[in-house]
Parts: structure tokens; C-alpha cells; sequence
């Protein structure tokens, strides 16, 4: 099972593979192994050298590995930003995902003297500031 809400995402249970599919814009802080850029002649950029998972960001999808089975509740990252778990896989099968921090009734952004219109929510994925989108470089 995988919990996430207020800048964190956990997960409970056995893995070792995990794949998330999301919506929105995150800066992730984790400790996994991350690759980053390639500086080209058999050179590159990465974070976290030396740990024995692997994270890798792209295309709304975040895919991380472990070198061994692992088991019981673990932090898998912390974020900042929009961040709305569309679909998650634990080992290639789907996981059962739960939001945290989100309350329904407290999103409601109407008065009880316009019950019987459609309710206009206010509430959202977001925790801390949305990155900017970066542009294209030319």
C-alpha cells in the first residue's frame, strides 16, 4: 500500500519495484541513487552514490528499485509541489494507494444558503510551492 499527502510518500508492505504515475509538478528529496544528466566521454552527473536503491523521474512516472526484497513501511521520498497519484504497481501488480492530509468535507467552498448547487471545491494535491515550468533551451 502506498500513503502519500502533506510532502511525504510511504509505502508498507513487501517490494522491491515500484512504478508511480502522477499529475502535477514535484521537486523530490530522497536518498536513492538518481541519475541526473549525462556529461558525455563515459561521464555523468548522479546523486546519492553508493545505496542500494535507484529512483528514476520522467514523464510523470517515478520508477524505484531496490537490490534486495524489502519489507515492512518505508519513507520512499519527500516532495514539494502538485502531486496526485494517478496509479501505482508494486512488483507489477496494482497497489491499493491512500491520500493522507486531504479532507473532503473541508474543501467545500460554499455557504448552506446555496445548498442544492453543485459544490465548488477549493482543495488540491499541492504541498509547499509548485515549481515553474522550465523552458525549452534554444
Amino acid at each position: 500500500m502506498i500513503t502519500y499527502g502533506k510532502g511525504s510518500c510511504e509505502i508498507t508492505g513487501n517490494y522491491q519495484g515500484i512504478v508511480i504515475k502522477y499529475r502535477g509538478r514535484i521537486v523530490l528529496k530522497h536518498e536513492h541513487f538518481e541519475f541526473i544528466e549525462d556529461l558525455g566521454n563515459n561521464n555523468a552527473r548522479v546523486r546519492n552514490f553508493g545505496t542500494k536503491s535507484m529512483l528514476i523521474k520522467s514523464h510523470n512516472q517515478i520508477h524505484i528499485g531496490f537490490v534486495k526484497p524489502q519489507k515492512g513501511q518505508k519513507l520512499l521520498f519527500k516532495y514539494v509541489g502538485e502531486f496526485r497519484i494517478l496509479s501505482a504497481k508494486i512488483d507489477d501488480k496494482t497497489a491499493q494507494i491512500t491520500v493522507q492530509g486531504i479532507d473532503y468535507p473541508n474543501l467545500i467552498d460554499s455557504k448552506p444558503e446555496s445548498m442544492g448547487k453543485p459544490e465548488n471545491y477549493r482543495g488540491n494535491y499541492k504541498y509547499g510551492r509548485v515549481p515553474r515550468k522550465r523552458g525549452r533551451k534554444r
